[in-house]
């Protein structure tokens, strides 16, 4: 199946699982703000899904317009697996990176990985 995609539809999504991290949570969205800023690479979107009994993180997340946020009800055990799967299913983009909460892309990473994966579409990168 092929989408098509417009200036509007970034091409990367993030999918990142989330619960109970608020502090390593606005770090990220600091550093991928700062990033779109300095690099002027704006071609991906967060898409943040969380899995807790009550949202905690939607406030946060819907200060930028290129956060895609979920949440789904769960309390005990994090099914991370859960969580990615719903984030891949809502990502708007060709293209998609697992991004835990607490790891920050490298300057000028999430570009390369977008222009290797457009490269080479059958490998895994």
């Amino acid at each position: 199946m092929s989408r098509t995609y417009d200036e509007s539809t970034p091409r990367l999504s993030l999918l990142t699982a989330y619960r109970d991290r608020e502090e390593h949570l606005s770090v990220l969205l600091a550093w991928l703000h700062r990033l779109r800023d300095t690099e002027r690479f704006t071609d991906f979107e967060l898409v943040l899904v969380e899995g807790h009994v009550q949202p905690t993180a939607e406030a946060a997340a819907q200060t930028y317009e290129w956060v895609q946020y979920l949440h789904v009800p769960m309390s005990g055990v994090f099914h991370k697996a859960v969580l990615l799967n719903r984030a891949a299913a809502a990502a708007r983009g060709q293209y998609r990176i697992l991004l835990d909460v607490d790891l920050l892309p490298a300057r000028g990473v999430l570009a390369k990985h977008l222009m290797l994966a457009a490269e080479s579409p059958r490998c895994l990168v």
